[in-house]
């Protein structure tokens, strides 16, 4: 009986996809996949909410007998939302940080006495 390769369960000799990925660009695939991987990682960990790490691999036919991958990595970090503002709109549409139909008191900031 011939022995199964437990990765690709096929019982042929070939790399595996980690081989294969460590080929790709020099290196530059797999390297830059870890990192979008570490990165959607430790955001998960900060906001608690979940994240994705997307490879895709394209593969079109190449000269004599080759193939041509291409890969697309993409990533979807996790992020804390903003925090909000609050505007008082006036009547023409402006947003204003401070109510437009009240006067505003002038007193000075050291001694907190209305002037």
């Amino acid at each position: 009986m011939e022995a199964v390769d437990e990765v690709t369960k096929t019982g042929k000799d070939r790399p595996s996809f980690g081989a294969i990925l460590l080929d790709m660009r020099k290196g530059a695939a797999s390297t830059e996949l870890l990192d979008a991987l570490a990165e959607v990682a430790e955001a998960v960990q900060t906001t608690d909410k979940g994240g994705e790490v997307t490879l895709k691999l394209r593969v079109k036919p190449g000269p004599r007998d080759t193939v041509i991958i291409t890969d697309e990595i993409k990533s979807k970090v996790p992020k804390e939302p903003n925090e909000p503002s609050m505007f008082f709109p006036d009547a023409d549409g402006g947003l204003h940080r401070n109510p437009v139909n009240q006067t505003r008191l002038d007193f000075d900031a050291q001694t907190g006495e209305i002037r």
